[in-house]
């Protein structure tokens, strides 16, 4: 394999990677959105920051949210007044490690 041919792979490989990147990071904004929306997130006890999405605030800024990196591995809203249904494919947070609901309706 060439140098130039080694140079275009991993060029193509990054562009692939950021897509793929972006496109997790939008997934898991629309699953926290909907938890925050499914869970009457207007009334919990403690919903600072959240839906706010702006150069200095994301997701890993919002109350209970904790992140490694730009990915979200915790979730920590215990006793917040949360109540409704969850939403489902949990899978759009693929480096969640931990989650606590506990003590909600």
């Amino acid at each position: 394999m060439s140098v130039i041919t080694l140079i275009f792979a991993l060029i193509n490989f990054s562009c692939f990677f950021n897509l793929i990147h972006a496109d997790a990071n939008e997934d898991q904004y629309q699953f926290l959105s909907e938890l925050y929306d499914l869970t009457s997130g207007e009334m919990w006890k403690n919903n600072t920051n959240w839906l706010i999405r702006n150069d200095t605030i994301g997701l890993c800024n919002w109350h209970g949210i904790t992140c490694s990196g730009k990915w979200v591995q915790k979730i920590d809203l215990n006793n917040n007044g949360l109540g409704g249904p969850l939403p489902d494919k949990w899978e759009r947070l693929p480096y969640l490690d931990t989650i606590d609901l506990s003590s909600n309706q």
